[in-house]
């Protein structure tokens, strides 16, 4: 049976403020007229120039009437959010708080440290040891860490990537510079690490898991979402130009449309591995750059919800400025400035306990945020790719592997053995550089919050992936 939605409220304060606008335009306009007219008589360049300047000054006012009505419904929106903010709080008092409130134990995630190892993933090098990121046999992780457990306990994980923690450095301006060049210098060597606390990202954190605020910002706007019949959420994508559809090929998954509240009551209803979990899909984009925007317009096209209207989520850029490329102050570590007409907005998919997305690579480099609740990330070197067994170019499934990691066929897939990884658990405050080609296996561990924007691509490990197969253009 198809599901009903109601439709967004009006806002009749922007509606009345745009009238009252409209009304001061035409008044405006009236005037100048009558002024023109009363210049008529006189010698031709005048009234060319002044009819030119006229014209000007009802071009302007109509702008501003335009610009007014659209301040006015962003300014109420605001308005309207701001009973819902946390109290004022200081650098040190906000980091306290997502420490203790949100994150609660950091120190249950505790990375294997040998003493041979050339690094400690809390105390990096200036510059990226030979051996980074350090990598670590496949099964042995997953004998260690099986892919479905979720259990929120204390667990021994296989770290490599370094953490620049700005928690070292409140109201340390000098330290916080010397960390913002670490991070670019490993930015820059296109090596994967981990931002954590910097107080841009954890203003977001702490607005989003204060009271309801969430379900107040989304409301009943409706998004894409997602489910799968058991707890493997496997991509597909058919484009009737570019897709080899095989024959026997069975959608993994159904689109689906969700407001916030009715995703987050599937999230919590304890789903086992083998029921249904889901998803739930919202974009933010930018006019004229490339985006997944086709996700928000036509995310529901050959399914039966083919006439829902999906909304927007452009408020992303107003609720993660650090992702916004229009506010360099705020974004400098997380765009890049040279790749900005590459940037893609910003993607924000939220995940229920247990939920997997399938280990699979992208052609851009893109950094990922959490902003509440935990995901695992296992990570590979594009090197891998001969070992991840993945769906070919054209496949509706194409860069994606054909392994279940929950339970690995080896006869199957003899060379899956011979794949080294590494892992790391992403909490509010989190933010994960993930190169261009990096492999990436998710898994969510409890309800979470993740947003990545990504910007462009990088060469640094093409060969690898044309040698495995992939020739795909990049954005450079």
């Amino acid at each position: 049976m198809r599901r009903r939605h109601n439709l967004p409220i009006h806002n009749s304060t922007s509606t009345t403020t745009a009238n009252k606008n409209a009304s001061r335009t035409t008044k405006t306009s009236n005037r100048v007229l009558n002024l023109m007219s009363q210049f008529y008589s006189k010698r031709s360049t005048t009234k060319i120039l002044f009819l030119f300047c006229g014209l000007l000054l009802i071009v302007f006012r109509l702008g501003m009437y335009y610009g007014s009505s659209r301040r006015t419904s962003t300014k109420t929106t605001v308005t309207n959010h701001r009973l819902l903010l946390p109290p004022v709080r200081t650098d040190l008092e906000r980091l306290q708080h997502v420490e203790q409130t949100i994150v609660q134990n950091r120190e249950k995630y505790i990375p294997i440290q040998q003493p041979s190892d050339t690094y400690h993933v809390f105390h990096c090098p200036p510059l990226p040891p030979p051996d980074y990121p350090r990598e670590y046999p496949i099964m042995d992780m997953l004998e260690q860490w099986p892919i479905d457990d979720v259990t929120d306990t204390e667990r021994t994980i296989h770290q490599g990537l370094c953490v620049f923690d700005f928690g070292s450095a409140v109201n340390n301006l000098t330290a916080q510079v010397a960390l913002q060049h670490q991070i670019r210098t490993y930015q820059r060597a296109e090596v994967p690490f981990i931002i954590r606390n910097d107080d841009k990202v954890l203003r977001t954190a702490e607005r989003w898991n204060h009271g309801d605020y969430m379900d107040q910002l989304l409301s009943s706007k409706i998004y894409r979402g997602e489910i799968s019949p058991t707890n493997h959420m496997m991509y597909w994508n058919i484009n009737s130009k570019w897709t080899k559809v095989p024959e026997d090929f069975k959608r993994p998954t159904e689109m689906h449309p969700f407001t916030f509240a009715e995703w987050k009551k599937l999230a919590n209803s304890g789903a086992a591995f083998n029921e249904e979990h889901a998803y739930i899909r919202m974009d933010a984009c930018e006019e004229g750059r490339p985006c997944d925007s086709s996700y928000r317009r036509n995310g529901m096209a050959g399914t039966k919800y083919a006439t829902t209207q999906i909304d927007n989520a452009d408020f992303w850029f107003d609720e993660m400025p650090f992702f916004d490329p229009n506010r360099p102050d705020e974004s400098e570590l997380y765009v890049m400035a040279a790749q900005k007409q590459y940037h893609r907005g910003i993607q924000c998919r939220f995940g229920m306990a247990g939920l997997i997305a399938e280990n699979h690579f992208d052609s851009d480099r893109n950094f990922i945020a959490v902003l509440g609740g935990e995901r695992r990330y296992i990570l590979g070197h594009p090197k891998n790719c001969p070992n991840m067994y993945l769906y070919p170019m054209h496949h509706p499934m194409e860069r994606h592997s054909h392994i279940d990691w929950s339970s690995p066929d080896l006869e199957k897939f003899p060379n899956f053995p011979s794949t080294t990884v590494n892992e790391v658990v992403l909490q509010a405050g989190d933010v994960l550089y993930l190169p261009t080609h990096w492999f990436h296996h998710i898994v969510s561990l409890n309800l979470n919050y993740q947003c990545n924007a990504r910007s462009g691509s990088t060469t640094t490990y093409q060969k690898l992936i044309q040698e495995c197969g992939f020739k795909y253009k990049l954005y450079l």
